[in-house]
């Protein structure tokens, strides 16, 4: 009888605390009745869809499944109303609004509370964001190309050593080991201040990255405290603990470098416009200005290390296996190489850059085809109108930033096909810009943009003057991996030859 009363009790406090649980959400309730989409199942919304599936098939079965929809439509994930936004101008008005400055909660993963590259929160700091601008400019990208063209020999000793193996018949190289060793160097000075190929934490950051994207994608380990007993947290927490050794260091190497006497109010300002690396940056705002505390200043160089070093080279490595399945594309890149450059040799400056436009047409359709992240989120803090619908407080949005690079009413009836001819001139025009978001856009944007671009067409400009690329790995074959970054399943398997420049 006892437990029977305490059962009865039980059950009618869960019931009392369900209700004001609903009553709390009573506008997020409304608001999601009048959005297009899939309500699912009672309290579980899309998850049985996706139960037994891994990784990118719970991403692709969700987007197939509100395919129908159109570009605005909801879908619940449990409790959590998920929105996904395909269409360019509620992109623009949901990127560049104060009241979607929050990143989604699975951002919340990576664990770095604070800092201005992948806080949730992030809104104290976009205060700050035009200094670091001012900072990574124009003076200090192109320090960054005296860098990469002192690393061009890293890139022919590291091919120049494969073609031994094509002498023996092993004739596939992972392009994405040699563009990844060089883009170190150059990010590791812009943004470090310090050589990263001296205390590279990539392994450690690369198991990072798998197993937040398999916590992303399994529900089951959302909540911590069932994700802190699973294998996964164990090793996780092994990984961070590897990279933060390494992040010690950098700090350490800053403090000795960066930390000096205060000036005076009257030249703080003047000393926050000089041209500096990331890192000191961050360091003068800690020191001069308080906006920074140490726990952010710490939190920035953790995001940069675990995912600030890799972009590059991935997206550097796409570019060539695309180059080497359209020979054509490549041939055309090369000619206009010969050009403008005098010989295999001659450093890369400002003005080759400014020169090579198909180069750059080609590095775009790569990142439209296969940008760095294949989707992002924000949470809707306040209420936003688009149009006749209303986004309330409290849903997850979702930007497929992948679906929309590829949609046949943005690039055409062969949108899913590699053509450069996509970012000439005349049809860059009549495309709305917030159609080609690989560096996400708006108030949160990627602020390594520039740099990664420079550093891209420096490491392509030495790869190809010097090697020919090739491959019997067809485009219709590819398969791909994603969560927080976009990976081919397949390898980035080339074929290399010397080139006769």
């Amino acid at each position: 009888m006892n437990f029977l009363i305490w059962f009865i009790n039980v059950l009618i406090i869960s019931c009392l605390l369900l209700i004001r649980w609903r009553q709390s959400r009573k506008n997020l309730y409304k608001c999601a009745s009048m959005l297009p989409g899939l309500d699912g199942y009672p309290l579980l919304g899309v998850i049985p869809y996706i139960i037994g599936k891994q990784g990118e098939e719970i991403f692709s079965t969700i987007l197939e499944k509100l395919k129908p929809f159109g570009t605005l439509v909801k879908a619940w994930m449990g409790p959590v109303l998920m929105i996904v936004v395909e269409n360019p101008d509620s992109l623009k008005e949901i990127l560049n609004s104060e009241k979607c400055l929050k990143k989604a909660f699975a951002y919340e993963f990576l664990n770095v509370n604070m800092g201005l590259m992948a806080a949730t929160q992030g809104f104290p700091l976009l205060g700050v964001l035009p200094r670091f601008y001012g900072k990574t400019n124009e003076e200090i990208l192109f320090e960054v190309l005296d860098i990469a063209n002192s690393y061009e020999n890293l890139a022919r000793l590291w091919l120049g050593n494969k073609l031994v193996l094509i002498l023996l018949g092993l004739d596939y190289v992972k392009i994405v080991l040699n563009s990844q060793k060089c883009l170190d160097k150059a990010f590791a000075y812009e943004f470090l201040g310090v050589d990263l190929g001296l205390i590279s934490a990539k392994k450690n950051a690369d198991i990072l990255a798998e197993t937040i994207n398999k916590r992303i994608f399994n529900i089951f380990y959302h909540p911590i405290q069932i994700y802190k007993f699973t294998k996964s947290h164990l090793i996780e927490s092994k990984a961070w603990a590897g990279l933060r050794t390494v992040s010690s260091r950098v700090i350490e190497n800053a403090e000795k470098t960066y930390m000096k006497p205060v000036p005076n109010e009257l030249n703080v300002k003047s000393e926050l416009r000089k041209p500096c690396v990331f890192v000191e940056q961050v360091y003068k705002l800690f020191q001069y200005t308080k906006e920074f505390d140490e726990q952010m200043v710490k939190d920035e160089i953790d995001t940069l290390i675990a995912g600030g070093n890799e972009t590059s080279g991935m997206t550097t490595s796409f570019c060539i296996l695309m180059m080497a399945m359209h020979p054509e594309i490549q041939e055309r890149v090369i000619e206009e190489m010969r050009s403008v450059f005098e010989s295999v040799d001659e450093p890369v400056t400002q003005d080759h850059l400014s020169q090579l436009n198909y180069l750059t047409m080609v590095l775009n359709e790569t990142l439209r085809l296969f940008p760095i992240t294949p989707f992002i989120g924000r949470e809707v803090q306040e209420d936003i109108q688009l149009d006749e619908y209303t986004l309330p407080k409290g849903a997850s949005l979702v930007i497929p930033i992948f679906k929309i690079h590829r949609q046949e009413a943005i690039w055409g009836p062969e949108a899913h096909l590699f053509n450069p001819d996509n970012f000439l001139p005349e049809n860059v025009a009549t495309r709305h810009p917030y159609a080609w978001i690989p560096f996400s856009a708006g108030q949160r944007n990627c602020i390594g943009m520039k740099y990664s671009l420079i550093a891209m067409k420096v490491m392509l400009c030495y790869l190809l003057r010097n090697y020919k690329f090739s491959t019997s790995l067809k485009y219709s074959e590819l398969k791909f991996k994603m969560a927080l970054d976009l990976k081919i399943v397949n390898r980035h398997m080339v074929s290399i030859e010397r080139r006769n420049f």
